[in-house]
């Protein structure tokens, strides 16, 4: 059984110059924050709301509004976002029960039920969305395995450059059996997933989801969106991307047969990948590494510098939402290579089963998306998907009739932007 919690709790520190009620009254498109989330969750029967007992202001909306499924659940002091689980042990039955816990101060959409799935099928005792942003400094982000499993969390602040822009959203499902283990005493989350890392599991969303605990947050959000624009993105309708591959087009590649650098940008792929996210396109690269077959290139060293990457264009305002690799070669007789590795696939362009992978994870419309590359495999791989192709010739190779080809990236964004207009 899934019952919601939301955790509305906090002081509101940074949102007392806006405000002197409580930071999940905060008015929304006409509404206090705190009726979006009971609206957006409806469907779950069992809620509960964790706040300081002196929220006396929020007791009262409850009232007035008459809620009657939602049971309030009073703190006498501040224990913190981990801390405030403790109160779910006077949940009857709780060691039965899986809890969807919701930050109070966000404002989203997201198909709930899906998440459910993920968290029920891995068997996690956690399951966290998360999902990339463009302020990763001042973010709690993850690093995960191939299976979606957390290998590391990098909590702020941070002063590594390599640690991606997979961050922490603030909505996450807790096993009630590991409640019984949180103290009545102060403590951050992040405490309780460090003790918990090895049964946690990463749920990637391509859902909107933002923290309103700023001033300049909430002002964007009021200026910039509205509550049919923030459902647009849930996962049960379909959105464009467009898809990237990346040595070429994304990074200059080298005169050698070895791997390339992705932090080896052309001048133009920053103010490209800007303009992409802000016209709304789901970015995902896909990429051929066949270096770590070959011998010439380790899975640590290229996961790490796709970190940095990650790090370096989510300052620049850059969403990306996942790189796709594949690491298989078909041919044999490189010094070094990995045999295991040396295989025919599915995956290496120019067949698609990475962009199909794509569209299955992120529920992707193909006939409004894009593939950029700069080799005929991409456009194969593309044309398998029946995706719109676009191609990069920086002159290394032969210019092919088949396609529209543009001299970067840049050219290449600016032509999808004008034909939306």
């Amino acid at each position: 059984m899934l019952s919601l919690v939301i955790l509305g709790g906090g002081k509101g520190i940074r949102l007392k110059k806006l405000t002197n009620r409580s930071k999940i009254l905060v008015p929304i498109f006409g509404k206090p924050l705190l009726e979006h989330n009971l609206i957006e969750y409806k469907k779950i029967k069992e809620k509960f709301l964790i706040i300081n007992h002196k929220q006396v202001d929020i007791k009262e909306f409850i009232k007035k509004k008459s809620y009657k499924n939602i049971k309030i659940l009073n703190e006498k002091k501040h224990l913190g976002d981990g801390g405030a689980l403790y109160n779910l042990q006077k949940v009857k039955n709780y060691k039965n029960k899986d809890f969807l816990v919701v930050y109070g101060d966000l404002i989203s959409s997201v198909d709930y039920k899906k998440f459910y799935e993920f968290h029920k099928k891995h068997k996690a005792k956690i399951s966290i969305i998360a999902h990339p942003n463009t302020h990763p400094l001042d973010s709690d982000l993850v690093d995960i395995d191939h299976k979606n499993k957390v290998n590391r969390f990098y909590f702020k602040p941070h002063k590594k450059k390599n640690i991606g822009n997979l961050a922490l959203s603030g909505i996450y499902i807790i096993n009630g059996k590991l409640i019984e283990n949180i103290s009545n005493k102060k403590q951050k989350l992040k405490n309780i997933l460090n003790q918990n890392i090895k049964d946690i599991y990463i749920y990637r969303s391509r859902e909107y989801i933002k923290d309103l605990g700023t001033p300049e947050r909430l002002r964007i959000v009021r200026s910039k969106l509205s509550i049919k624009k923030i459902k647009s993105y849930n996962f049960k309708y379909k959105i464009p991307a467009i898809f990237l591959d990346r040595d070429g087009v994304i990074n200059k590649e080298n005169d050698s047969d070895n791997f390339h650098n992705p932090l080896n940008l052309f001048k133009t792929t920053i103010p490209a990948l800007k303009i992409a996210t802000k016209i709304k396109y789901l970015l995902i690269v896909i990429t051929n590494q066949s270096a770590i077959a070959k011998g010439q290139l380790n899975f640590k060293k290229l996961n790490n510098m796709h970190k940095e990457f990650l790090t370096l264009t989510s300052q620049n305002m850059i969403k990306i939402y996942k790189i796709y690799f594949c690491p298989h070669h078909p041919n044999k007789g490189f010094k070094g290579e990995i045999k295991s590795l040396k295989i025919n696939c599915n995956c290496r362009k120019p067949n698609n089963g990475l962009i199909e992978d794509a569209i299955k994870e992120f529920n992707i419309n193909r006939k409004k998306s894009y593939f950029i590359g700069n080799h005929e495999r991409d456009f194969l791989a593309a044309k398998k998907s029946k995706i719109k192709y676009l191609n990069i010739n920086s002159g290394k190779y032969k210019k092919i009739d088949k396609y529209k080809e543009f001299k970067n990236l840049l050219v290449a964004i600016e032509y999808i932007r004008s034909s939306r207009s």
